[in-house]
């Protein structure tokens, strides 16, 4: 158990180096559009329910 596979590093316990760093208007739009998506899903599902054979 203590061999593991590390084929990324997360940084999970230390600070992101610089160059590493996303900008945070990069991960804003990412999550704008989880929105978006979720929504249109919704509103189809709607619609679908509410439409007839």
């Amino acid at each position: 158990m203590q061999k593991r596979n590390r084929s990324f590093h997360d940084y999970e316990r230390e600070p992101v180096p610089i160059a590493e760093r996303k900008r945070w208007l990069t991960l804003a739009f990412v999550w704008i559009a989880i929105g978006i998506d979720l929504s249109a899903v919704l509103l189809g599902t709607q619609l679908g329910a509410g439409m007839t054979l």
